[in-house]
């Protein structure tokens, strides 16, 4: 119950001052002064009877993931403010980390009483989700973890899956949702990159010509991180049954795809969890977003504790990451290639932000420079969600200059906001570019 007075003490002290959000030092005082009592069980709020319909426009998509559910999230109440039509959240939304299913149900409890949740859910904001490893299982785990039918369970009936949803029983949580009407059609794909994700490939201190004591020399060099590639091809993040639906998606008519992948799908220097630990899977889409000739693809990941945005351009896709023994760039082939850049908004964490540290990421937009993590550009390393913008009504500006009749030319506006709601990082792409 104390975060809900907090945030109706905020709100209310701040609206009388005309403010629009709610300042992080204002919500920490009113939280020290009234006693955190969290109950073990928070019932569950419907969605507001104006929801957003399955025909109604999408204009905005808000973003978020990683949020230790038990402390404030002045980011998740900023995005909720602004009323998106969708609200994505992209794994890491409690940290179980338990084979306890108490544990999950107590720390899901948690999330309900989250003002910025309550909000969302009250509101006509559609809320969708997916999970990554901590709300999934336990730390970095994918299909070894042994109680994933009991957490996807509990994950469903969080998020209010119907009874004969088929995200109850299908081995993962995988699921597509359609919105939009005729012509202005946005898809949202939520991956499940866990449930059939093979065990990752830890270093070791055999895999670097480096003394053992000099590991941090990889790290100081932005490659850090405890895996490696795969190079084992019958390792998966997907698993034959999600890329086979996959598949069948793709080929779905949608103007806007958004698709919602917990880890990094741009990123791959780094050697923490994104789809470089699997180089062949990380092809293997890029190849199925062509041959489908699916347009609109935009990726949305979570997981890093950091906000930026990436995108992998045609002819610089790799067949193998770049490391540290080896920093060459290694070229997919000519037919792998994308046709179109592919966008990933990573936008993390909502209140676990992340201790400064640099990061390599060649597909990173507007980096200010090589290893300047703090500089423009990004990462944003503080609280943060992301939010894409669809100006479907956009006017081509040649066409403007030519005098010619209006001509929709869509655009899509890719926002990493901080917990004020601000923007912070920012990049904007024609939707006609994207196909």
């Amino acid at each position: 119950m104390a975060t809900i007075l907090r945030a109706v003490l905020a709100a209310g002290v701040l609206a009388a001052a005309g403010a629009t959000w709610i300042r992080a030092d204002v919500a920490a005082s009113v939280a020290a002064a009234v006693p955190e009592v969290v109950p073990a069980v928070v019932p569950v709020v419907a969605p507001a009877a104006d929801a957003l319909a399955a025909d109604a426009l999408v204009v905005t998509i808000a973003l978020g993931s990683c949020i230790k559910e038990d402390q404030p999230s002045p980011a998740l109440e900023a995005a909720a403010r602004i009323q998106p039509d969708v609200f994505v959240f992209l794994g890491d939304n409690i940290y179980g980390d338990s084979t306890d299913m108490e544990v999950f149900r107590t720390k899901y409890a948690n999330l309900e009483a989250q003002p910025g949740l309550r909000a969302l859910r009250a509101g006509p904001t559609r809320v969708l989700a997916t999970w990554d490893d901590h709300d999934f299982g336990d730390n970095d785990m994918g299909v070894e973890y042994t109680m994933k039918r009991q957490t996807q369970a509990i994950f469903c009936d969080f998020w209010k899956e119907p009874a004969d949803s088929k995200r109850r029983t299908r081995d993962g949580i995988y699921d597509s949702v359609l919105l939009g009407p005729q012509g202005q059609r946005v898809q949202i794909i939520l991956l499940d990159a866990r449930f059939n994700r093979s065990p990752l490939k830890r270093r070791t201190p055999s895999d670097t010509p480096l003394p053992r004591g000099q590991r941090g020399e990889w790290w100081g060099a932005g490659y850090g991180g405890d895996y490696l590639a795969h190079t084992d091809t019958t390792t998966t993040l997907l698993g034959e049954a999600q890329w086979a639906w996959l598949e069948e998606q793709l080929k779905v008519p949608a103007e806007v795809r958004l698709i919602a992948s917990s880890v990094q799908f741009a990123s791959e220097e780094h050697r923490f969890e994104s789809w470089a630990n699997f180089p062949h899977e990380r092809v293997r889409m890029a190849r199925l977003i062509k041959r489908t000739g699916a347009a609109g693809v935009v990726f949305a990941s979570g997981d890093r504790h950091w906000g930026e945005l990436s995108a992998v351009r045609p002819g610089k896709l790799t067949s193998t990451p770049p490391t540290f023994e080896d920093p060459s760039i290694k070229l997919a082939s000519d037919a792998d290639q994308p046709t179109y850049p592919l966008f990933d908004v990573t936008a993390s964490a909502l209140n676990r932000s992340a201790s400064v540290r640099t990061e390599r990421n060649m597909h990173r937009l507007g980096d200010a420079g090589e290893g300047k993590a703090n500089d423009q550009g990004g990462p944003y390393l503080l609280g943060n969600f992301g939010l894409i913008t669809i100006n479907w009504d956009q006017r081509s500006e040649r066409r403007a200059r030519q005098g010619e009749a209006h001509v929709p030319d869509p655009t899509l506006t890719l926002e990493i906001r901080d917990a004020r709601g601000a923007g912070v990082l920012r990049h904007q792409v024609r939707l006609a570019e994207l196909k």
